[in-house]
């Protein structure tokens, strides 16, 4: 294995001392510009990268940012990672990911490299399962926690009015004259989950429509839920005449079972998508969706959170929650049901 650069090999280049090269790459004011010039280009022409956990002992600080998510296969996640991603870059910060697969155990482990790596900071999506030992290692490092929200870290979150957006996408349904809807989504053990019904329910309640018409169907957010759970309210004796999805995952899923059983959408099933990928302008009929600030919530999270990191702000709030509104885009999915 090649041996990585050091001070000394910079030294010898340039016939210095290490502790002259040390100073010149730490900006000390009493070596001269023209010294320090010569040794940032002999840094670069040897490919010398500074030693971060040393850095770090000198009394430097990190600028690495530990990002968990529970998964990046689907737009809304990798939305999320690429906006957090540039908003930190511009401000100093590197974005290090890290991907669960919603597995507390697996969780564990990441935030225990996190904190060992001496991580600026972690911005965490928790699993429903969020473990005890998680929230100890997480008060070891500043943190704040984005769209779910999980008791026992610290009260810092940032996400999106997830009621308001399903009462907003149900009203819309309902107003059509749909009355039977089937919602397909996460687990009510999610903290979005548990919003996103309620939003589902009090939109029924607010125009007295009984909720034994509506058909709510909850398991892990996943593409393959999706698609089983379609299969499920089709074979029903009476079906829903609309579907709205909970979860972007979910609505690849509840796509793919509609189209593999040659539903007509908006004739046969309305549906109402969560997450606003570029295909879902391309499907026929385009799609209506439920469309997540996601580069506003993103944006906003970070740069609230490193000033909060650069200005110690672990002696300040302690208690912060920040909502984001969603946006109900009515396309061609959606229409009165048939007979109506």
């Amino acid at each position: 294995m090649p041996a990585m650069v050091t001070t000394k090999d910079i030294a010898i280049k340039l016939g210095l001392s290490i502790s002259t090269i040390g100073r010149a790459l730490s900006g000390d004011p009493r070596i001269s510009e023209k010294t320090k010039r010569a040794v940032r280009i002999a840094a670069e022409e040897l490919g010398y990268v500074e030693n971060l956990p040393a850095r770090m002992m000198r009394g430097g600080s990190s600028n690495l940012i530990g990002l968990i998510l529970p998964d990046i296969r689907n737009d809304f996640f990798a939305s999320i990672a690429q906006a957090l991603s540039e908003s930190c870059d511009r401000e100093g910060y590197r974005i290090a990911l890290s991907i669960t697969g919603d597995d507390p155990e697996t969780e564990t482990r990441h935030i225990r490299d996190f904190v060992g790596a001496r991580v600026a900071g972690i911005i965490l999506v928790p699993s429903a399962g969020l473990k005890s030992e998680s929230v100890t290692l997480l008060r070891q490092v500043p943190h704040v926690q984005l769209l779910r929200y999980a008791h026992g870290p610290d009260d810092l979150w940032f996400g999106i009015d997830d009621d308001d957006a399903m009462e907003r996408a149900v009203g819309h349904l309902l107003d059509l004259g749909h009355r039977r809807i089937a919602y397909i989504a996460g687990s009510e053990r999610l903290s979005t989950g548990r919003r996103r019904l309620e939003g589902v329910h009090e939109a029924y309640r607010k125009r007295d429509i009984p909720l034994s018409m509506l058909t709510a169907l909850l398991d892990k957010p996943t593409a393959s839920w999706g698609e089983r759970a379609v299969d499920e309210v089709m074979a029903l004796p009476d079906p829903p005449t609309a579907i709205l999805s909970g979860s972007a995952h979910v609505t690849m899923g509840i796509i793919a079972s509609l189209r593999r059983a040659g539903v007509d959408i908006p004739t046969q099933m309305s549906v109402i998508g969560f997450g606003d990928p570029s295909w879902s302008l391309w499907w026929q009929p385009p799609l209506t969706v439920i469309r997540p600030p996601i580069q506003s919530l993103a944006t906003h999270c970070a740069l609230w959170f490193m000033d909060r990191l650069r200005t110690a702000g672990d002696q300040l709030v302690q208690s912060h929650h920040a909502t984001s509104s969603s946006e109900l885009v009515v396309r061609g999915s959606t229409g009165p049901p048939r007979n109506s």
